[in-house]
């Protein structure tokens, strides 16, 4: 179900045949600044897309889709916090915040144990992210490009899994230590960033060939 501009704000979900059936829901370029209470609502729904709004929070009643929701893509919208309700979705694997306003990752992004896509690309102010990530054992893609980034925390390196780190263009002056504990790394981008040449060679050496990246 694709819900195109100006048809969210008029629509009647009551009308559409087998709305409470819908399991992939997608909502786009709509001036709407919040989501629909109907939408919380719908008892199968796995995939959420919402792009190109004016949302700028989430709904207390949005946990109801916790026990089935396993992908939430919540991009170019006006959103200035990931909701402390995140810690509710532990069946989410794929969580995209990118192009926001989001300044921090909060500690309740720890709750999301299944979780292993986490992009927040382009939120430019972001410059914080909880130790808390460091329990998300299963991520294997996490992507922070074009943040405010200048450090990592430690606890990384209990994200055993990772094998995709997306950094470019953050505040990295000094190389975060938990990447050299990522054992299962295959991807690296760090260019246009702060780190000084003798970083960015120690990098080579211990990773070798063994992992992708764009450094110089």
């Amino acid at each position: 179900m694709h819900l195109e501009i100006n048809s969210l704000e008029k629509l009647d979900p009551d009308r559409i045949a087998g709305v409470k059936s819908c399991t992939t829901l997608s909502l786009s370029e709509s001036s709407t600044d919040k989501i629909p209470d109907w939408i919380c609502h719908l008892p199968l729904l796995k995939s959420l897309t919402v792009t190109g709004t004016s949302i700028y929070q989430f709904p207390d009643d949005f946990t109801n889709l916790s026990d089935t929701l396993v992908e939430l893509v919540f991009t170019h919208n006006l959103l200035q916090s990931i909701p402390p309700i995140i810690s509710n979705f532990s069946r989410l694997v794929t969580c995209d915040f990118s192009n926001n306003d989001i300044v921090e990752i909060p500690d309740q992004i720890g709750g999301c144990t299944a979780l292993q896509t986490l992009s927040i690309n382009d939120n430019k102010d972001l410059n914080k992210i909880s130790a808390k990530i460091g329990n998300l054992v299963n991520l294997k893609n996490f992507l922070a490009n074009r943040c405010s980034l200048s450090q990592l925390p430690i606890d990384m390196k209990n994200n055993i899994s990772l094998t995709y780190l997306g950094l470019t263009s953050n505040k990295f002056a000094t190389l975060p230590p938990c990447i050299m504990y990522m054992s299962s790394l295959e991807d690296l981008y760090l260019s246009n960033n702060l780190l000084p040449d003798v970083e960015i060679q120690l990098i080579k050496q211990v990773f070798g060939s063994t992992i992708r990246h764009d450094l110089p």
